[in-house]
């Protein structure tokens, strides 16, 4: 079984075609959906051991063992996809687990702090909630189940070398599940596509989209190098989990 890697450590770069290329009758749909990708940033830190030093303590003589505490940043980078114009943004889970500072860019470079609001450890999804000032549009929701093997799909980027850029790729697969990711959690009805991988970070969330723009699933993970198969979660999946949250939030309210 190949291992597979999530793609905040290997994102996608696939054949990217500048908006003023022609993808055909698709175009204007495709650059419309840009308009609800965001980038998103997550920060999280906490305290390591970096060695420990032992002495013997004169007045007990006893053997004292002192660890050497260090305080830890890192970030991680992805994408989301506006599902509801009330806030509601999904992206990958290992993207902003344990986030303790969320911050979300829109397309006009506009940037809100967000909050994690549900996780589906099990799917790699989770929901966040910005405050929106502003109307700002949703991306519609495609039928991920007609999908076809060889249909042409596309996606926008997110990190530095691949943002807003419109790249293309085909299905090569459906409801695939012989994979596991980094995290040992299974892969079940998976889209798999044809890329073109490169090691830089960013793209992990990426939205996939047919050719009326429609959000059809989401970048999840990859096989290590290029020419190597993508993995995606299907939108009829990821609208389950929405379906999910906004039934538990009534729920909640109602109680």
């Amino acid at each position: 079984m190949a291992s597979l890697f999530c793609l905040f450590i290997w994102s996608l770069i696939v054949n990217a075609i500048p908006l003023s290329s022609a993808f055909g009758a698709g175009l204007s749909s495709v650059q419309n959906a840009t308009l609800s990708v965001v980038h998103i940033k997550s920060e999280a830190g906490g305290i390591v051991n970096t060695g420990n030093q032992g002495f013997i303590d004169p007045q007990t003589g006893r053997a004292v063992i002192l660890s050497n505490l260090a305080a830890v940043k890192y970030e991680r980078n992805g994408v989301g996809v506006i599902i509801s114009s009330l806030g509601f943004i999904v992206t990958n889970l290992h993207t902003v687990k344990d986030a303790s500072r969320i911050t979300v860019t829109f397309h006009d470079n506009q940037k809100k702090e967000a909050a994690l609001v549900y996780e589906a450890s099990g799917k790699d999804i989770a929901i966040l909630r910005f405050k929106p000032d502003i109307f700002i549009p949703a991306i519609e929701f495609g039928n991920s189940d007609h999908l076809a093997v060889g249909e042409e799909l596309f996606t926008i980027g997110g990190s530095s070398l691949t943002d807003g850029a419109i790249s293309s790729g085909k299905v090569i697969g459906l409801s695939w599940e012989n994979a596991a990711t980094k995290e040992g959690v299974p892969f079940v009805n998976m889209i798999r596509l044809h890329f073109k991988l490169n090691p830089y970070q960013g793209d992990s969330g990426s939205p996939l989209l047919n050719q009326r723009g429609e959000f059809v699933g989401f970048i999840a993970a990859a096989q290590a190098g290029t020419h190597n198969p993508v993995y995606a979660l299907p939108a009829n999946v990821i609208k389950k989990q929405y379906l999910k949250f906004l039934n538990s939030r009534q729920t909640t309210t109602k109680a």
